[in-house]
């Protein structure tokens, strides 16, 4: 065989092992798929699997390399409309966007990711406060609803603010709508949710979430959760009966959380549009990883259960009541833009956490100023 056949036999198989990755990721979800799913799509040995990528990770890595990118600048200039794209890309979509969701917590993924995205980011903003505001809210709005249609399919209504995003100039300097903003204020960093267990189902559930929020829904094993605990499986099962019991109590019982400690603090706060800017910065400490990273992972995993959508659909729409209750109290807005609202800013939470864990310094940008912009064209007229 010469070496042009060589090489080109090489590239073709790495290329049909990517290719069959993408497919079984999208299909099965990134922490299901096994080298086994892969190796039977392409029709490849386990042993030209492991040549080429070492194991899952790395594929989940070289899959970045060769289309990350592109699909970053995809997410900035499309129009949001993912059901539109044509259908061999539907599968590329999902799979990056789940390599996404778990770069930060696989080493062998986040050496590249995060570095990639850092750079992709300073070379589009060049710096400039308002692009990268800009850039960031509108990644967070795509991001965010192509995680969680499968939950909630209303969250694309979100979809209404991405023309007006765009609209978002390059300079607002001397703009009336940044009239008396001044600097950035000190604001509290925002309280903790999920409360201090105080029984043994309580500690159970809470080392379920943390489990997930650390690992995936996936590593959430009856074993590994007595270990957190402490206490034998035998201890776990007569309280919760069935795994998916555990999934269920927990989840009702991380939303209720979330839901008290954010009415106490907008009781704090007040809710308008600046207060609301710099809620969102101050959402990113470490009192609210947890949190974050247990919804996004609860999110990831409902990608490919349908079973786990239904469980959480409920939850968050009692947290989304809440929502509209809240900009039903901004005079200026009114009950007219009250439901679309409600669904932005759930999927703004969920896309902005996947930005942050990606490395992007959310908590030092001053998002009063796009949350200005956004309210001059929701605001009811005098």
């Amino acid at each position: 065989m010469s070496r042009a056949t060589a090489n080109s036999s090489k590239v073709s198989s790495f290329d049909s092992l990517l290719d069959a990755g993408i497919a079984a990721i999208a299909s099965n979800g990134i922490d299901k798929v096994t080298v086994a799913d892969i190796v039977t799509v392409s029709g490849h040995s386990r042993p030209t699997f492991y040549s080429y990528f070492g194991d899952v990770n790395g594929l989940l890595a070289e899959i970045w390399i060769k289309h990350g990118r592109a699909r970053l600048d995809s997410e900035i200039h499309s129009l949001g409309q993912a059901d539109q794209r044509a259908q061999h890309d539907v599968a590329l979509d999902r799979t990056l966007l789940q390599i996404m969701c778990v770069a930060h917590r696989i080493p062998e993924v986040a050496e590249v990711v995060l570095p990639d995205f850092s750079s992709w980011f300073a070379n589009l903003t060049k710096g400039n406060r308002y692009i990268e505001l800009r850039t960031a809210w509108i990644l967070a709005v795509q991001i965010g609803i192509s995680m969680s249609v499968h939950v909630d399919p209303e969250n694309r209504q979100a979809e209404a603010v991405l023309p007006i995003l765009r609209q978002m100039p390059d300079n607002m300097d001397g703009s009336l709508l940044l009239l008396g903003l001044g600097e950035m204020p000190h604001f509290p960093e925002a309280e903790p949710v999920l409360e201090t267990p105080d029984s043994v189902e309580e500690q159970i559930m809470r080392a379920t979430i943390e489990i997930i929020a650390n690992s995936g829904v996936d590593a959430a094993s009856v074993a590994r959760i007595a270990r957190r605990c402490r206490v034998s499986t035998g201890t776990i099962y007569p309280r919760f009966g069935t795994s998916d019991d555990l999934l269920e109590k927990a989840f009702d019982a991380s939303i209720r959380d979330v839901v008290s400690g954010n009415l106490r603090q907008a009781r704090t706060t007040g809710f308008g549009f600046d207060q609301y800017g710099l809620t969102v910065a101050s959402g990113f400490g470490e009192n609210r990883r947890i949190w974050r990273d247990y919804r996004l992972e609860m999110h990831l995993a409902a990608l490919h259960n349908s079973k786990l959508c239904d469980l959480m659909k409920p939850g968050f729409e009692v947290s989304r009541k809440m929502l509209v209750d809240s900009i039903n109290s901004v005079p200026i807005l009114g009950k007219r833009v009250s439901q679309p609202l409600s669904y932005l800013m759930q999927v703004l939470a969920l896309g902005l956490s996947i930005l942050h864990n990606l490395g992007l310094p959310l908590k030092n940008m001053d998002h009063r100023i796009v949350v200005r912009h956004l309210g001059a064209s929701f605001a009811l007229p005098k």
